[in-house]
């Protein structure tokens, strides 16, 4: 639980990182459980402390899971659910600074439930992604950051 900047309160669960080289900050995003939003928060000492958390105007969230990763190439990737009611669908979004996001990609659109999203990148540079599908099983998706792009 925290206070936001202006004074609002937020109420977050199940922060996702997106940890980079120690010379640079970290950031996290945390989806909010009352606010159907997601929050950043960064450290510049290695996640000793943190900064208020900031609300990501471009990132709604219906109260589900979701999962980050800083990408070789420094941006950083988001795996979430951009509507405020629902699991449907489940997309990809990049941002630069951990602030400003730009979906880039919709893994799933069709009805059913998309949720609790997990997100690696390996040492060959592919992002893997996995999630449940329709509640019925874990789906892997592998996706070649190169080609994301904006939607």
């Amino acid at each position: 639980m925290s206070a936001g900047g202006d004074g609002t309160y937020a109420q977050t669960v199940e922060p996702a990182a997106a940890l980079s080289a120690s010379t640079r900050p970290a950031s996290a995003a945390s989806r909010g459980w009352l606010n159907q939003a997601e929050f950043s928060t960064s450290s510049s000492d290695g996640g000793n402390t943190w900064s208020a958390l900031s609300l990501i105007d471009d990132l709604p969230n219906p109260n589900a899971g979701i999962d980050a990763v800083t990408l070789a190439d420094g941006r950083q990737l988001i795996v979430y659910n951009p509507v405020t009611r629902g699991r449907t669908p489940l997309a990809v979004a990049v941002s630069r600074d951990g602030r400003a996001w730009t979906k880039v990609l919709t893994l799933e659109d069709q009805p059913g439930e998309y949720s609790y999203p997990a997100v690696i990148q390996t040492s060959d540079g592919l992002v893997h992604i996995t999630y449940t599908w329709k509640r019925e099983r874990v789906k892997h998706v592998v996706v070649d950051p190169k080609r994301l792009k904006s939607e």
